[in-house]
């Protein structure tokens, strides 16, 4: 084991092994809140991201529409999940040690806005 010295008033001593296993398990702990906290800033990342396009009204519309199989929503829906797909895989690597990365930039605009959703379900809330 490589010897871990602390600095005294006497000058720099060797750590005893509780003191060494101390440093070491901090270090841990410090190594796995860091994970974590990237963890949740993928995922937020990812949700800001399709937030930015699409949210409240726009959702509900996504909903209605996959249920009667509109394939605008459809396409809204794929880009959706790709990027929590993604986000999922990016988390996984950072528990893995590798560095964050939160741009969902590469996935583009949402592929039809609320407004062309809304378009395509219109005679979903028809009244007759």
């Amino acid at each position: 084991m490589a010897e871990y010295m602390k600095a005294t008033e006497e000058g720099n001593v060797p750590m005893t092994a509780f003191e060494i296993a101390d440093l070491i398990a901090t270090r841990e702990s410090i190594q796995a809140d860091k994970i974590e906290r990237n963890v949740l800033r993928t995922r937020e990342a990812a949700k800001q991201y399709i937030d930015k396009y699409i949210t409240g009204v726009g959702l509900a519309l996504l909903s209605a529409g996959v249920a009667a199989n509109r394939p605008k929503v459809k396409a809204v829906a794929r880009w959706c999940k790709a990027i929590y797909t993604e986000s999922f895989k990016r988390e996984e690597a950072c528990r893995l040690g590798q560095p964050l990365d939160t741009d969902f930039s590469s996935f583009g605009e949402i592929p039809h806005t609320a407004v062309e959703l809304d378009a395509e379900l219109e005679d979903l809330y028809a009244e007759s």
